[in-house]
This record gives structure tokens, sequence and C-alpha cells, in this order.
């Protein structure tokens, strides 16, 4: 359980994967491409690449194929997911 917690403490501690986290929650009506998902979170493409990839195993992030192209989405079966964006929405960081 202790190393559950630590893992996710890691996996939210950086301003990156939370930009994505953000980005994905407040476009949670549709699934994002990583063009957009770069494009919105005004990251670069090789740091959401490397970062969506965590999230993904993390079980923050969902990912599908669309042919060869890869959407992203938000889990909303993960728990924390309606905690984090509460806290984003109320601080009007989405």
């Amino acid at each position: 359980m202790h190393e559950r917690k630590e893992h996710i403490l890691k996996v939210l501690g950086s301003y990156s994967r939370l930009k994505i986290l953000a980005t994905l929650i407040g476009c949670r009506e549709r699934d994002l491409t990583l063009y957009m998902l770069t494009k919105y979170s005004k990251l670069s493409k090789d740091i959401v690449r490397r970062n969506v990839s965590v999230l993904i195993e993390a079980g923050f992030v969902d990912m599908k194929f669309y042919g060869t192209i890869r959407i992203f989405s938000i889990n909303e079966n993960n728990p924390i997911i309606d905690g984090l964006a509460e806290f984003l929405t109320k601080n009007k960081l989405v």
C-alpha cells in the first residue's frame, strides 16, 4: 500500500504530467490525438510522448488506437481523477 501511494505521488509530482492531466480533464468530452494534446498543453511532442506513457502505466490515462493513430483520454474509472478534476476546476487550472 505504501509503495502504491509513493508511486501516485511521484507520478503527480511532475509539472508536465499535471499539465497533460489538466488538458485531458479540460477536454473530457472528446479524445485527443498526440498532436492535439501537444497543441492544447503547449508542451513539446517528446515531453508529451514520454509523460503520457507514465500516466497510462499509472492508470490515469487511457489509450486506444484508431487505425494507426493513438487516441488519449482521461481514465474515468480511476477514483483519483474526480478529486483532481475538482481541484483543478476550483482553482481555474483547466
